[in-house]
């Protein structure tokens, strides 16, 4: 990032992500943020800061980069400000992204070593997005919808390119009056043909807004449940997991600031490369 000399200080949106250190019986024993996002006021978002959870020191950070209003590149650097990866976005429509290509530095040239290629229906929705990875297809999502494009399912198969422990994702999903997720079927099978299922119910409040997931088996133990809280304003303020005991095992938190700062000038460097 270069400073702008002479330029007035910004008013940026931060949202920051804090995760809780649990004791053993699941209480929490203080927080570390694990992440935090820059956006601009008009709430575009163009810095994303990821910490070690074990240091707190920056485990890597991401530069995004816009054209025309829409995204057209994103830049991972290591915490020695080493470039990771950028992820180049192509758009078939105006907001639909038909392709994204990863870079990486190999012999001192940036070189792609992996594409994100998806398919639209005529309503916008996603029926196919296949992963490839060099010349060959690393795993490919299928999806379908209902009449009121919903969607009702979606399959994932992984291939050998992918180096995945899975082989099968696939996810059925049910809907209530309002048009929101009422539950979801997950059948995954992994590379020893293993084949396991779970269900989850999802409960929203009066302002339709996500509560409360609950895990079960295929034979409808409890596995976990999941709840959200949120503020007035409908931010999600905490993401709480316990297990089958009640235990909580997981516990974020988020807060959302004003600060003001010399944004200056994010150089892309798939751009200047």
């Amino acid at each position: 990032m270069i400073p702008v000399p002479g330029k007035s200080a910004d008013t940026v949106k931060i949202h920051l992500t804090y995760k809780h250190k649990l004791s053993n019986n699941g209480q929490s024993r203080g927080y570390l943020t694990i992440n935090q996002k820059l956006y601009t006021f008009d709430g575009e978002l163009f810095r994303e800061i990821k910490y070690n959870e074990t240091n707190s020191q920056i485990d890597n950070y991401i530069f995004y980069f816009y054209k025309n209003g829409r995204l057209s590149s994103k830049e991972q650097y290591n915490g020695q400000d080493s470039l990771n990866f950028i992820d180049h976005y192509e758009y078939n429509t105006p907001n639909l992204v038909s392709q994204i290509t990863r870079y990486q530095l190999i012999d001192g040239k940036l070189l792609p070593i992996q594409r994100t290629v998806t398919l639209y229906n005529q309503q916008g929705k996603p029926t196919s997005v296949k992963i490839i990875f060099g010349k060959k297809t690393g795993k490919q999502t299928t999806c379908t919808y209902n009449d009121k494009g919903l969607l009702l399912n979606e399959t994932t198969k992984f291939k050998q390119a992918a180096k995945d422990t899975l082989k099968l994702l696939n996810k059925s999903y049910t809907y209530n009056l309002n048009g929101r997720i009422e539950g979801i079927v997950t059948t995954v099978k992994n590379s020893d043909n293993k084949t396991f299922v779970y269900s989850e119910t999802c409960s929203y409040n009066e302002k339709g807004l996500l509560t409360q997931v609950r895990k079960s088996d295929s034979n409808n133990n409890l596995l976990e449940t999941i709840r959200y809280s949120y503020l007035n304003s409908g931010a999600l303020s905490i993401y709480e997991v316990k297990n089958q005991n009640g235990l909580v095992t997981e516990l974020m938190q988020y807060d959302y600031k004003k600060h003001y700062m010399e944004r200056g000038t994010q150089v892309s460097r798939y751009e200047n490369f």
